[in-house]
């Protein structure tokens, strides 16, 4: 609703405008000429730091000169060079070879029958697929050794390795934090 009151105070604060008692438009003109609040006049400050660069340039010929968008080109040109074994036929496949190994000759991956070790033995790296995701197959007091420590510990770094190489774009921190 409108007052005498408030009309008083806008008409005053027009009056204000109007006389520029802060220089609010007076520093504006002054900016639309290419001055400075400080009183130089911007295109001439310009002008002095260009002079400067090529001042720098005549004194040293041989300095190269970066072309940064030519660089992003080059970048962007190469294609990207990710390294899988054969196995892993360019991340369609893990290749667990050589936890394979460990695991066959760690005490946990023993065969768990009354058979006496003996280098035939051992199970089969088709085996080793079906039972790798099954860490509760192993014995608990098993599970405390160094060995397995270590083989879980390479287990994790693989699978890290691998899933960075074949998901680079995805925010593996972020999918740590929801796991842990």
């Amino acid at each position: 609703m409108w007052s005498a009151g408030s009309a008083a105070g806008d008409n005053e604060e027009m009056v204000d405008i109007y006389e520029d008692k802060d220089h609010a438009r007076k520093d504006e003109i002054a900016a639309l000429g290419g001055q400075m609040a400080s009183g130089t006049n911007v295109f001439s400050a310009f002008y002095d730091r260009l002079k400067e660069i090529r001042e720098y340039h005549r004194r040293h010929p041989a300095a190269h000169v970066v072309d940064v968008e030519e660089q992003y080109e080059a970048l962007f040109k190469e294609e990207p060079v990710i390294e899988f074994t054969g196995e892993e036929a360019h991340g369609k496949y893990l290749d667990l070879h050589e936890l394979y190994n460990q695991y066959i000759n760690a005490k946990f991956g023993m065969p768990r029958s009354g058979k006496k070790e003996s280098e035939d033995s051992h199970i089969e790296y088709s085996t080793y697929l079906n039972l790798f995701s099954q860490p509760q197959k192993i014995d608990r007091k098993l599970k405390l050794t160094r060995q397995y420590r270590e083989y879980t510990q390479n287990m994790l770094e693989y699978l890290v390795y691998f899933f960075q190489r074949t998901e680079p774009l995805q925010d593996l921190d972020k999918i740590f934090s929801k796991v842990w």
